[in-house]
C-alpha cells in the first residue's frame, strides 16, 4: 500500500526576492565606490606624475647652468639688466620662485640649445634657469696687493613646467667657484 501525502502550500512572503534586492544593491554601492576610489587615486597619480616631470625639469635646468659656471675659465661678467646670458648682478633679480613663466623666458636661459626643446616627454617647453652672483669671499685679509683670490658664490635658479604646464617647479642651488 502506498501512502500519498499531500501537502498544502503555504503562503509564500517574498522574503528571498527582498534580500537578493537588498544584496544587489549593497553589492552595487561597493562596486561605485570602488570605482570612484580608483578613479580619484589615478588622478593622484597623474598629479604626482606632472609634479615630478616639472621637478625634474627643473634639476636638469639647474645642473645646466651649474655645468655653465664649471665650465668658465675667468669670472664672469656680471649684468643688471635684461637680457642677460651671463650672470646676474647681486640683489638685482626679484625671488625666482614668486616669478611666473614669462618672466623666466624673459630673464633666464634656455636648457640646452636656444629655440631648440631637447625634453620632449613630459613636459611642455625646456626649464630655464639664471644665475645670480651672490658673494666674494677672499682667501686673505690683506688688500691692495693685485687681484684678490678666494671664493665667488653664486645662485643657480631653475624654473620647470608640467606637460599640462598646471604644476611648476624652481629649485636653487648655491654654487662655489674660483678663479
Amino acid at each position: 500500500m502506498m501512502i500519498v501525502v499531500h501537502t498544502m502550500p503555504g503562503r509564500q512572503r517574498g522574503v528571498v526576492l527582498a534580500v537578493s534586492l537588498i544584496m544587489l544593491l549593497v553589492i552595487t554601492l561597493l562596486g561605485v565606490t570602488a570605482m570612484q576610489s580608483t578613479l580619484l587615486q589615478e588622478r593622484m597619480a597623474g598629479n604626482v606624475r606632472e609634479v615630478n616631470m616639472a621637478f625634474q625639469a627643473a634639476e636638469a635646468a639647474l645642473r645646466d647652468g651649474e655645468k655653465v659656471l664649471a665650465a668658465l675659465t675667468v669670472r664672469p661678467t656680471i649684468c643688471s639688466t635684461a637680457p642677460c646670458s651671463s650672470v646676474w648682478a647681486r640683489d638685482v633679480l626679484a625671488e625666482p620662485a614668486a616669478q611666473t613663466a614669462t618672466w623666466w623666458t624673459t630673464n633666464g636661459q634656455e636648457y640646452g640649445a636656444d629655440a631648440a626643446q631637447e625634453i620632449t616627454e613630459g613636459v611642455a617647453a625646456d626649464p630655464y634657469f639664471v644665475i645670480e652672483e651672490l658673494d666674494f669671499i677672499p682667501d686673505s685679509l690683506r688688500l691692495g696687493h693685485g687681484v684678490p683670490v678666494g671664493r665667488h658664490y653664486y645662485r643657480t635658479a631653475a624654473h620647470g613646467v608640467s606637460a599640462s604646464e598646471t604644476s611648476r617647479s624652481v629649485v636653487e642651488s648655491t654654487f662655489v667657484r674660483r678663479f
